[in-house]
């Protein structure tokens, strides 16, 4: 009998034991678990804050539409609040020489009535792009490319040094005498002379180079790790006819007056 009760007793002292292992078993399993759910938490937290400070090179990836919308609004704002550029200056310096200019009377030439003038001028032609609010802006957030068209490099302002007017020269004749207005009409017909000189000696095309330098430098801070580009387009005729036509002009003026009655 004293046997029996002796067995009774270890195998519940056996399952205890087991019991207790089970239960330490579980603890630990919870520690572990719980370990576990707080490492995933921190990590998950840290993730957040790297993504949040780096969102701008997260947001093509995860979504290329709206970044690209975003970089081109800020593009054009930027653009938009600059206006204009002024990227090339030329200073022409020459001799301007009128030519006899005679009286008339019904579109006749008056004997002895000729006149003339001369002088060595300075001026100054400037170029670049009139309104940077007609540019387009392409931006290709997955390729990180970046392409702004822009309006050809136009004349932006042309002016005369008046105290650089020197080796004056002039006729002298009571019956027509130079005037002020002969004076203000070499000086229009000079500016178009240099606009033509200008473009010449190449105004246009290094404007639309300085231009975008100017750009890059401009905009750096939104097109940061973008490849950018530039095209150029044409305005419409009114425009073209500022820096093109406007040679013809100066040097049919040019023409006219060193020839005009001879």
């Amino acid at each position: 009998m004293a046997d029996y009760e002796n067995d009774i007793k270890n195998g519940i002292e056996g399952i205890k034991d087991e019991i207790g292992k089970i239960k330490n078993k579980n603890a630990k399993m919870g520690a572990v678990i719980s370990a576990i759910a707080v490492a995933a938490v921190l990590v998950g937290a840290i993730i957040g804050v790297y993504i949040g400070q780096n969102w701008n090179s997260f947001l093509p990836t995860v979504v290329p539409e709206v970044s690209s919308g975003e970089t081109v609004s800020m593009i054009e704002e930027r653009l938009e609040k600059e206006a204009k550029l002024i990227t090339a200056s030329d200073t022409i310096t020459a001799r301007y020489d009128s030519g006899k200019i005679y009286r008339t009377v019904m579109g006749q030439k008056i004997p002895l009535s000729s006149k003339s003038f001369s002088f060595t001028y300075t001026g100054v032609v400037e170029a670049g792009v009139k309104d940077l609010s007609l540019a387009l802006v392409e931006v290709d957030s997955g390729a990180k490319k970046i392409k702004i068209s822009l309006p050809k490099a136009e004349i932006t302002n042309k002016s005369l040094n008046t105290d650089n007017i020197n080796n004056t020269e002039q006729t002298k004749n009571f019956f027509n005498q130079i005037t002020i207005e002969d004076f203000n009409n070499a000086q229009e017909s000079l500016k178009k002379t240099m606009v033509h000189q200008a473009i010449v000696n190449g105004i246009l095309d290094k404007a639309q180079e300085n231009a975008e330098q100017v750009l890059k430098d401009l905009l750096k801070d939104i097109t940061e790790g973008y490849e950018m580009s530039f095209e150029w387009f044409a305005m419409p005729e009114r425009n073209i006819e500022n820096t093109t036509s406007t040679t013809t002009e100066a040097m049919t003026e040019a023409t006219t007056a060193s020839t005009q009655a001879e």
